[in-house]
């Protein structure tokens, strides 16, 4: 079995995350459609159980937790927790939230719980047991001039605990004006058997084969197209039949974030767009 490198960067959580690439039959596509916000509000509007929110920053949640669907939570000035993000479903990229920024820290921190639980009393409220359905996640690094992020959660422990990485979008290559571009991300390729994923435009030579374990953009032509993912352990190249595809309209100069994961044998995408405000 071989794996990938980690595409994504900087985040304190109690363990490292995955963004997962697999091969198999019964290719699948879905789209980030989003959660919803706070208590009649839109998401990324800071929440409405009262309180002001200081200091933000941009991020937006994926969640490949099978089981759960969250609710984002933040600390206003007096350290109160505010929902900032509501009813963020399995196999959806919510929309960007509005995080508040740790007063000592200064880096954007929140707290998922399961959708509909509120947190626990007390001053520690922003510390659940890091077990089962509930993190605490700190974005290391990241603050009120870097301030835009993607953070993926996800099934660690043979499903018994969740655990969080972050894509740090402020930080990324910029692609090309006159070309669509493409950002994979994922991290342990972890099927069983000897596996090696590379990823084509289908009917193009391969974009990718490896990782070198840092943000990279890749540029194809702008417009709609297939990219696939192709298992190079049994062919040489990617112009074979791609294991998986997915079904992709990127506009020139556009960046699209990919995020690739599985559930067994069958490979799945989340894509959607970056877009890194000022």
């Amino acid at each position: 079995m071989r794996h990938l490198n980690l595409r994504v960067r900087g985040i304190v959580v109690s363990a490292a995350i995955v963004w997962s690439a697999g091969c198999g039959g019964g290719a699948t596509s879905t789209n980030a459609n989003g959660g919803a916000g706070g208590r009649g509000a839109p998401a990324g509007t800071g929440g409405t159980s009262g309180g002001q929110l200081g200091a933000t920053a941009r991020v937006r949640v994926v969640n490949l937790v099978k089981r759960v669907s969250f609710d984002a939570w933040g600390a206003d000035t007096k350290s109160n927790p505010v929902r900032l993000g509501q009813n963020i479903a399995y196999e959806t990229i919510s929309p960007y939230l509005d995080v508040p920024l740790n007063q000592f820290t200064m880096e954007p921190t929140f707290v998922l719980l399961p959708s509909g639980e509120a947190p626990a009393a007390g001053a520690s409220w922003m510390v659940p047991p890091v077990a089962g359905d509930r993190t605490r996640i700190q974005l290391t690094g990241l603050g009120a001039t870097r301030n835009q992020a993607t953070v993926i959660v996800k099934d660690v422990d043979n499903g018994t605990n969740v655990s969080a990485e972050t894509l740090e979008e402020s930080k990324l290559v910029a692609g090309s004006a006159s070309k669509a571009n493409l950002h994979f991300s994922y991290n342990i390729f972890d099927l069983g058997g000897p596996v090696v994923p590379a990823f084509a435009v289908v009917g193009q030579p391969c974009l990718l084969t490896e990782s070198a374990g840092v943000p990279e953009v890749f540029s194809v032509d702008p417009g709609s197209f297939t990219l696939g993912f192709f298992d190079l352990e049994t062919v040489s190249d990617c112009t074979t039949t791609p294991l998986s595809t997915v079904d992709l309209t990127v506009a020139a100069g556009a960046t699209e974030l990919v995020a690739i994961y599985h559930e067994a044998s069958v490979v799945k995408f989340l894509h959607a767009p970056i877009v890194v405000t000022p």
